[in-house]
């Protein structure tokens, strides 16, 4: 039972996120007990220093972790500064050096208050470092009080291995009531341009059917423990047979369509289900995958710099064909906002093997037309015609290291 002083002072609200957050923590919380609403297990999901605690209890990779004032002397560079309570890709920086370390932990605790005080939440960041490196530097002892005052001294710092040639793997899970768990397979997500992906596919090519069936068992563990509904995803980083727990999305992902044509589920129907208070219609046995399926992201940005391309689409023909599907809302007339994210469509394509599927991708891109404002569709042309990602050799940097090539 969940019971809270109402004298304390402290919102209700934050006291629920607060005792999650500690009986999780103390192993108090197990699948089944009688939990919060699901916003508040969502908050508590939100704390990613959570998360990997939750993960780490089924083998998967969690950091240790220090306050500010608590740093060692020296660090492994290079490290990522990665704001705890993230959002989108922002708060993600890298640092090869102390004062790279020192200026980006003031500019993450900015972005992270900017955030916190929209929501109404307290913030931390997280450092995360490449132990591999043997390049030692020394911290600043005056780093945490010389950026961002009393707001950085507030954070919780995090020792993190950086994976800089890691491949993003996530699973795609649904719980429904009674702690009935269920996953969709992975996706691998690892043509990424600042942390935001581009490309998507399934099945991921470089796992192994025993590390395959280990991650998504794990991914529904870690749901289950904490008592989450509904759909979720879990993200990974995978390199060399060693897998990294990144962090929980609450949600279903943009990438969800490729889940779906190779399972034939629709997810979106099972969330809506779910969150009535009904059972998915679907069993774990029954969610089989068939063929591949990838999704190349349509942005209204130039192809060469990804500069934003707002304006009216004169002309708009969408490709169509056996095993080709479009999500998007534009037509031709369609007044394309600068306000808001980029994205103005996905094109999600099916095939039975994953050459097939590349074949059907590239022709359905040659057909996609829109006019009137610039687009990412001959940039994903170019990348589709590129050998690693024919051969499916590509990690999270690698579109950073062609288009430095490419310079």
């Amino acid at each position: 039972m969940f019971r809270f002083d109402g004298g304390s002072g402290v919102p209700i609200y934050r006291q629920l996120v607060q005792q999650v957050r500690r009986d999780v923590m103390l192993g108090r919380l197990q699948p089944g007990a009688q939990l919060p609403s699901v916003k508040e297990v969502v908050d508590a999901l939100a704390d990613k220093w959570l998360a990997h605690r939750l993960f780490e209890e089924h083998g998967i990779g969690s950091p240790a972790t220090w306050l500010p004032g608590e740093l060692p002397e020296r660090l492994p560079f290079p490290v990522l500064v990665k704001a705890r309570h993230g959002f989108g890709s922002r708060g993600i920086y890298r640092c090869a050096d102390s004062r790279e370390l020192e200026f980006f932990l003031g500019y993450t605790a900015h972005e992270s208050m900017v955030q916190a005080c929209c929501l109404g939440e307290e913030f931390s960041i997280d450092v995360f470092c490449d132990l591999e490196s043997r390049c030692l530097n020394a911290v600043p002892r005056t780093m945490i009080q010389s950026k961002g005052g009393e707001s950085i001294r507030r954070a919780t710092i995090k020792d993190w291995e950086l994976i800089e040639h890691a491949r993003h793997v996530e699973v795609q899970v649904l719980v429904a009531r009674r702690g009935k768990g269920l996953h969709f397979g992975e996706r691998e997500c690892s043509v990424q341009r600042r942390h935001q992906k581009l490309v998507e596919e399934t099945p991921a090519s470089c796992l192994t059917p025993t590390m395959r069936r280990r991650l998504c068992e794990t991914a529904v563990r870690g749901f289950l423990r904490v008592g989450y509904r509904n759909a979720g995803t879990a993200e990974f980083l995978y390199r060399d047979g060693k897998v990294t727990f990144n962090e929980i999305n609450a949600r279903l992902q943009v990438e969800h369509p490729v889940t779906e044509m190779v399972t034939l589920v629709d997810l979106v129907r099972q969330q809506i289900l779910v969150a009535s208070g009904e059972d998915p219609e679907v069993s774990q046995g029954e969610v089989q995958g068939h063929g591949h399926a990838m999704e190349c992201r349509i942005n209204a940005e130039n192809p060469d710099t990804f500069v934003p391309s707002p304006g009216t689409i004169t002309s708009y023909h969408a490709p169509g064909g056996l095993g080709v599907r479009v999500d998007s809302a534009i037509y031709q007339g369609y007044a394309v906002p600068p306000q808001y994210d980029s994205l103005i469509a996905k094109l999600i394509v099916h095939g039975r093997t994953r050459n097939e599927c590349l074949m059907r991708m590239k022709r359905a891109l040659e057909e996609f037309a829109i006019a009137g404002i610039d687009t990412t569709i001959p940039m994903h042309q170019r990348l589709l015609k590129n050998p690693d990602i024919v051969n499916g050799d590509y990690d999270t940097h690698w579109l950073e290291r062609l288009r430095g090539r490419e310079a």
